[in-house]
């Protein structure tokens, strides 16, 4: 893939004392996605002890969610609860808590990713993109397709795992590609081979799945798996689209985007509850499912966010969002 290497300095030398401010409107983007110490060091002590306290939230959060649905929710039914069934939802956490897991372990490696993710390893940084992308992403996809269609043997798969790539997993791949796109300007004529990617991406998942899912007479979901390549694609343009249309542009409403930002982790954390009670709410009223779909999203998001900045204020609770 073509670059052209940024001329701007990621780091700058001079500071905010350093700038003439006065009378001038000024929007600072900080993003806390990686931890850092005091001297804006990435350092795997700093790494450690914020993926201790990301474990810690997440088995808080575990805790509350297997007490309230193998506890509370069976007891007020009338049915018989498992202490076997609630450790289990203790240890291996609420569905969506897969992020957090995922988090963790990318916390605990960024140290050694940091010794080559390097503006001047370029070339080596793709090498390793492109090798995860035929082993991680394109294998599955082409593996279903020939379990369906040839021999449900999973023969690809085996046959690629024979080889050991256990140094690069999908999720670091999005990790360092994110990063790569971050910092390297992609050449015109190759986005627009993204962007067709990505949209042959989005129209593969839904014609391969509809086609799988009747040939099974079921439904086959395996190719919304972001381990597939119609996914990385997809995710790929659309992460390229949103940076090239809105890093040059200045928002007018600054505190809303940010009060909002601030609250998507703990929106995060509690929109199952939330998706719990807006789904009972509108389970009566039994709509065509495309509008279900979006009344429960709206439903969902405006009574997470409403509750998120409610609990955010108060004292001891606000801890069990603190990351």
């Amino acid at each position: 893939m073509g670059i052209k290497r940024e001329k701007i300095s990621v780091h700058p030398k001079k500071t905010v004392k350093d700038i003439d401010l006065k009378g001038k409107k000024v929007f600072v983007r900080c993003d806390f996605n990686v931890p850092m110490d005091e001297n804006k060091n990435i350092t795997p002590k700093k790494m450690i002890t914020s993926a201790f306290r990301m474990f810690i939230l997440l088995m808080s959060w575990s805790f509350i969610y297997s007490l309230v649905y193998k506890i509370i929710i069976p007891i007020a039914n009338g049915n018989s609860i498992s202490l076997l069934r609630f450790f289990s939802g203790f240890i291996f956490g609420h569905y969506h808590f897969w992020y957090m897991f995922m988090i963790i372990g990318m916390y605990l490696i960024t140290p050694i990713l940091r010794l080559f993710i390097k503006k001047e390893n370029s070339k080596i940084i793709l090498y390793f993109i492109g090798i995860s992308l035929l082993v991680n992403f394109c294998t599955p996809f082409f593996n279903e397709l020939i379990n369906a269609f040839i021999i449900n043997d999973d023969i690809l798969q085996r046959f690629v795992n024979g080889f050991e790539f256990g140094l690069v997993t999908e999720f670091v791949t999005y990790y360092v590609l994110g990063w790569y796109i971050n910092n390297f300007e992609i050449k015109k004529k190759y986005k627009t081979v993204l962007y067709i990617l990505g949209i042959l991406g989005i129209i593969s998942t839904i014609i391969f799945t509809q086609i799988l899912s009747l040939k099974n007479n079921t439904l086959n979901s395996r190719l919304y798996a972001c381990d597939t390549a119609n996914i990385f694609f997809y995710s790929t343009a659309l992460f390229l689209f949103l940076k090239t249309s809105f890093e040059k542009k200045n928002f007018k409403n600054e505190k809303v985007i940010v009060s909002l930002s601030d609250l998507t982790f703990p929106v995060y954390l509690i929109h199952v509850f939330m998706l719990s009670i807006s789904f009972n709410i509108l389970a009566p009223l039994n709509l065509t499912p495309l509008i279900s779909i979006i009344l429960n999203f709206t439903l969902c998001s405006i009574m997470s966010f409403a509750l998120a900045a409610i609990l955010k204020k108060i004292p001891l609770i606000k801890l069990l969002f603190k990351h």
